[in-house]
This record gives structure tokens, sequence and C-alpha cells, in this order.
């Protein structure tokens, strides 16, 4: 059972007064879609770590991309197949799903980004860093006022101190960390590109982030292994909290 800290794959939205961002667009999306009802003349961002699938699922039923009065800014990294806008383009095609990309009404702004950038979302300031994952994936770490929270799912650990993305968290109000494995059952996901629960702790540490929310479950973990893994990180660092659906933290 997965009852009590969810199942829907990978969505994290961050707010600052009216100005948001949506980090990754997985299953969790649907929920947020369903969440704003009948808002109208809504423009929202969503920063895209990578393309695949669980990262992306939950476009196609995101309520409001089918709705004329939307703007949806997306943006991702360009890659060999393609750019954020190609990614999208994939989720709206025959046969997988029955509504063509060309018929969305929403508009639709795609912008490339890579590790270094910056950018403005209203009052958040973004920054763009790399993570170590398969066909390549990149963080986000977003600033207003004097919250900052470091978005950084799908990350495996280099095993030599991951100076660049503890340098990239430094002082973070909040990180949220790929933290699917744990060091006991690690050894045969090596290579699959995530990283355990206790390189989370080690990493929040190094950077002195004030909050820890441990990312990206295993999906074999049901709701009493996510409970000991919370008690376990809990003991190892006070700010530690495993993430869980609908969950909402003031920063």
């Amino acid at each position: 059972m997965t009852s009590k800290f969810g199942g829907n794959t990978a969505c994290v939205e961050f707010r600052y007064g009216p100005d948001r961002v949506i980090f990754d667009a997985g299953t969790g999306l649907r929920e947020l879609g369903q969440s704003l009802g009948q808002a109208s003349n809504l423009e929202l961002t969503v920063l895209l770590s990578h393309y695949h699938w669980d990262h992306l699922l939950g476009l196609p039923f995101f309520t409001p991309i089918f709705k004329p009065d939307t703007v949806l800014n997306i943006f991702g990294e360009s890659k060999e197949g393609g750019g954020p806008r190609d990614a999208l383009m994939r989720q709206f095609t025959a046969p997988s799903f029955p509504v063509e990309f060309s018929t969305l009404p929403s508009k639709l702004n795609f912008f490339d980004v890579k590790p270094g950038d910056a950018f403005a979302v209203g009052g958040i300031k973004v920054t763009v860093g790399r993570l170590n994952h398969p066909n390549a994936a990149i963080c986000y770490r977003a600033q207003a006022g004097k919250a900052s929270v470091v978005y950084a799912s799908d990350h495996e650990h280099d095993g030599q101190g991951d100076r660049g993305l503890i340098d990239f968290c430094a002082g973070a109000s909040a990180l949220v960390y790929d933290a699917m494995y744990s060091n006991s059952s690690y050894s045969t996901k090596k290579g699959w590109g995530h990283s355990t629960w206790e390189e989370a702790v080690r990493i929040a540490k190094a950077a002195k982030v004030k909050k820890l929310f441990l990312y990206h479950h295993d999906p074999l973990n049901d709701d009493k292994a996510m409970a000991k893994i919370d008690r376990a990180a809990k003991k190892a660092f006070a700010g530690a909290i495993v993430a869980r659906e609908r969950l909402v933290v003031p920063l």
C-alpha cells in the first residue's frame, strides 16, 4: 500500500506570492491541474529535469493545457532527441494519445536551457545545474526573497563527493533530492541513475541546507518501508522529510 506516501511520479510546485514554478511533469501534474479547478487566464511555468516518461506522463492529463486562455512556458535541456517542444510533441502523438499536439488550444512557449543558465519567473530567480543520470538531466535552484529550493531529482552520486552539486545547493532553504534506494540495496542498482537516502543526508549536511526532502521513491517501497526510511533519515539529519503527495511546507 502507498496510500500514505502516494504513488504518483515526479511533480513539485514552488510558490512565491502570485508566482510559481512547477518542477517536472510526472503523473502528479494531473492532480495539480485538478486543484486549479476552473481558474482562468493561467500562466504557468514547467521546469523539466529530463525527458524520461515518468517525468512527462502528466502533461496529456493536465487540464489547463486544454484551455485556450492558458499560457504554458516549458523549460528543458536541448539534446540529440530535441528539446522541450519535441518532448511534449511525443506525448501527444498517435497511437500513444488520441489528441494531437497541433490541436492543443493553449499557448505553449518553449525554452532551451543548459547548466549555468539563469532566468526569472516573476519574482522567482532560477539557475540551472547538472545531474548525473542516463541521457543527462539537469537540476534547478529557485530563489525568492529569503527562500530557496533546489530540485535535484534523478541523480546518481558520483562517489567522489559530488562537489558541484553541493556547491549548487549551498545554504538552500530546502533540497529535494533523489533518494530512491538505500545503501543496503544500492550494490545492484549502480549505473541506473539514482541515489540513496544516506547520500541525500550527506549532501544536505555538506551543503548546510535547512530542510531535506527525500524524493523519487522506489515504487517497490510500500508505506511501511517508507516510514522506516523516514525514521532513519530524521535520526541522521533533523531536517529530513520523506516527501509525500500533497505535502505543503512553508519555507
